[in-house]
């Protein structure tokens, strides 16, 4: 109920590697959390999935600089094995 935009993600599965629409995907979390821009969201991830089902993982977060003064982190979920 309320105009003010949080979160923004965007996931995909680790094994989809076309580093065109990675980059794409990348650049439009980066207008959608930048500052001052008109979409006005907090923070974007973008989630790397693993392909298959892991028992132990862990969670790396990186901070992407793909857009200037924007909040956008990849997220890697990665074995632990």
């Amino acid at each position: 109920g309320t105009m003010t935009n949080k979160i923004v993600i965007e996931a995909k599965k680790e094994s989809n590697t076309k580093s065109d629409a990675r980059f794409y995907d990348l650049f439009k979390l980066g207008l959608f959390t930048q500052k001052g821009g008109q979409y006005g969201y907090d923070i974007g991830y973008f989630i790397d999935l693993p392909s298959r089902p892991l028992n132990k993982f862990k969670v790396v977060f990186e901070k992407d600089n793909t857009v200037a003064d924007s909040n956008v982190f990849i997220v890697k979920i990665e074995d632990l094995v």
